[in-house]
C-alpha cells in the first residue's frame, strides 16, 4: 500500500513536470555564434550548458563553465583562466540601486568605474534582455565590466574580467557572444 502510494506521487510529479522537461530537451545543442576577430566575423559553434541555477547559456569549445560557489557559476578560458565571466543569478524584489553601490566599491578597486553609454554597448545586444546598467573600470593591463541584465523577467549580475594585451582580441568578443546567448531554463519559475 505505501509502495503503491509512493508510486502514485512520483507519477504526478512526473507528469506535471513532463512539458518542462519537454522545452528544455527541445533546446538546441549547439548554437553558432558570431565572433568579431581582428576585423574578420567568424562563425563558431557553441555548446548548450544548463546551470544548476536556473538558467542556460552556449559555450564555445575554448571555455569551460561551472558552478564557482552557491548561487554562481563561472566561464572561463581554457588557456588563460584570467578571461572569464561570473554569472550570478539575483532574487526577485533585489535592490537594484544597492547592486549598482556595491558595484562601484568593487570596481574602484581597479579603477574609476563610468557608466557606459547605449552607444559604448558591445554589438548585438539581444532583444529580449533589458540592461538595467553596465559600468567599467579599466588599466592599461585590465578591464573589468559589471552589468545587471534582466533576461526572461530574470535579473543577472554578471562581470566580465578581461585583461587586455595578447589574446585579447579572440577571447574578449567571444566572452560578449555567449554572454548574449544567456537564458533562463523553461524550468525556473
Amino acid at each position: 500500500m505505501k509502495q503503491m502510494a509512493i508510486g502514485i506521487m512520483l507519477a504526478a510529479a512526473l507528469a506535471v513536470q513532463t512539458p518542462v522537461l519537454a522545452a528544455e530537451a527541445a533546446l538546441p545543442k549547439q548554437k553558432v555564434l558570431h565572433v568579431q576577430v581582428e576585423g574578420a566575423r567568424e562563425e563558431r559553434t557553441a555548446n548548450l550548458w544548463m546551470s544548476k541555477n536556473g538558467y542556460y547559456l552556449y559555450v564555445l569549445p575554448q571555455f569551460t563553465a561551472s558552478a564557482e560557489e552557491p548561487g554562481k557559476d563561472i566561464v572561463f578560458a581554457k588557456a588563460n583562466g584570467s578571461f572569464f565571466m561570473r554569472i550570478e543569478p539575483l532574487a526577485s524584489g533585489t535592490d537594484i540601486a544597492k547592486v549598482r553601490e556595491n558595484v562601484k566599491k568593487e570596481l574602484r578597486a581597479v579603477a574609476k568605474p563610468r557608466d557606459l553609454a547605449i552607444n559604448e554597448q558591445p554589438a548585438e545586444f539581444p532583444s529580449n534582455a533589458r540592461m538595467h546598467f553596465h559600468m567599467r573600470a579599466g588599466t592599461a593591463k585590465l578591464e573589468k565590466d559589471v552589468l545587471l541584465l534582466e533576461v526572461g523577467g530574470r535579473l543577472f549580475r554578471v562581470t566580465l574580467h578581461m585583461p587586455t594585451g595578447e589574446g585579447a582580441e579572440g577571447l574578449t568578443p567571444s566572452l560578449w557572444q555567449m554572454l548574449w546567448t544567456l537564458a533562463p531554463l523553461p524550468t525556473y519559475k
